[in-house]
């Protein structure tokens, strides 16, 4: 017989497992509210409210050898971190088997780097190790069984599998390709063309399609920021200064490190497209809504559902927030914006992940008006001293920004990292018809 099997045979593998709490309350910050999982020792069905679902963490998938410290574990979980985390993890180590959390939680703690190299030897999902830190923890945090406190700092220094979070980012393939940005404007536009002419050929459902997608991409919003947008947080005056009137929409930041790093965020809509949301405003309040309530009126997953399919039915092929998310920080990068403004734009503590972006990109590019014809511009482009790129070369980098004049955004091309062989370089591009700011 195994040394795990003679473990999961074993009665009461961990002792001096604390009791669960009568009440477990937990704070769901999508609808800004506790709630509360009652007798939490009675059920192993645990109703959880989150984002806007319910979700059941069922404790019956796990032996009931170690579904007590599943139990006390989780609700640890949900005083510390968000539900979605804790639904994150409880689902991750399900994949786990019995004999190997046993084998990691009972083993002496001068044999926990072996055991823990086992199990990153054993081909396990690399979202699992995480979950198994976090648990192992606790343990510690709580001393139970063999574990105290002063395991911590041994805990804290297990090895994660290596992953480039960003590989993709430098590969490129998160990024909308110009054609793409151009056509999602392009659709933008047309909506709100329809808006002015005649608003009921356009549908609530539509209505709310694209007000997501204008959040989504000129501001790279998470779906979860989309959805709890409230209507008290959308401010529409006339200013006087431009025929359409100014639309203001406060968002909040999420998955910060700390609550004192969580602020409101104001975002100003772009005039030209400020219909949408004046006309989304009236249809929600002729509809009840005021307050508090979600403009949107769905979870951060039926959003993320919701422009994926909306992307495929513009482009072609489905586009994510997260896709959008990353082509407008590069479009930031483009213009040249540091990483602290960066992150501030994108709601990010660290500057890692925008950095990843800027840390190849070419030098400062010096522009010069050549021309101002509506049909075709030329610009001369004079280089720091970089890799930089010519026209017609295949294009596997951002490299240019976007000039704007009165009547056109300038969007310049995606360009090769190659030498060049002059100082001054000629692209000509064609109009593009709106901003992305």
């Amino acid at each position: 017989m195994t040394e795990p099997s003679r473990l999961a045979q074993a009665p009461g593998p961990l002792p001096n497992i604390p009791p669960l709490p009568e009440v477990i309350s937990y704070y769901d910050d999508f609808s800004d509210s506790y709630e509360q999982i009652a007798k939490p020792s009675h059920s192993d069905q645990w109703r959880l409210s989150v984002d806007g679902r319910m979700v059941v963490l069922d404790f019956s998938d796990y032996s009931s050898l170690i579904r007590p410290l599943m139990k006390v574990w989780c609700a640890d979980l949900l005083s510390t971190f968000a539900p979605v985390t804790t639904e994150y993890y409880f689902r991750r180590l399900t994949t786990v088997s019995l004999d190997q959390i046993l084998e990691l939680v009972t083993c002496e703690i001068v044999d926990l780097r072996s055991a823990w190299n086992v199990c990153l030897a054993s081909a396990l999902p690399d979202a699992v190790y995480s979950p198994m830190k976090n648990l192992l923890s606790f343990l510690c945090a709580n001393s139970i069984g063999k574990w105290n406190s002063h395991c911590l700092d041994l805990v804290s220094q297990l090895p994660l599998p290596k992953v480039d979070k960003y590989a993709s980012v430098r590969v490129g393939d998160v990024f909308l390709t110009v054609e793409e940005e151009a056509a999602i404007v392009e659709y933008i536009i047309d909506v709100c063309v329809r808006i002015r002419e005649n608003a009921s050929l356009v549908t609530d459902d539509e209505l709310e399609q694209v007000c997501a997608l204008v959040c989504s991409y000129q501001y790279g919003l998470r779906a979860k920021q989309i959805a709890k947008l409230e209507m008290r947080n959308i401010r529409i005056w006339k200013d006087g200064i431009d025929q359409y009137p100014a639309v203001h929409a406060t968002f909040t930041m999420i998955k910060q490190r700390s609550a004192k790093k969580v602020f409101p965020m104001v975002r100003r809509v772009k005039r030209d497209w400020g219909a949408l949301f004046v006309k989304l405003f009236e249809r929600a309040q002729q509809s009840g809504l005021a307050g508090s309530d979600h403009v949107f009126k769905r979870t951060p997953r039926q959003i993320s559902v919701q422009l994926a399919n909306l992307t495929s039915s513009i482009l072609g092929r489905q586009r994510t927030v997260t896709e959008m998310r990353h082509t407008a920080a590069q479009r930031l990068v483009d213009a040249g914006a540091s990483g602290a403004l960066r992150s501030e734009h994108r709601t990010n503590l660290f500057q890692f992940d925008s950095g990843a972006r800027s840390e190849d990109q070419p030098g400062a590019w010096n522009f010069q008006n050549l021309s101002d014809r509506d049909e075709d511009c030329s610009w001369s482009f004079h280089h720091s001293g970089r890799a930089g790129g010519v026209e017609g070369r295949p294009a596997d980098r951002r490299c240019a920004a976007r000039y704007s004049n009165r009547r056109y955004r300038w969007l310049f091309i995606r360009a090769a990292k190659l030498p060049i062989q002059s100082d001054h370089v000629l692209l000509r591009v064609q109009p593009f018809h709106a901003s992305c700011y």
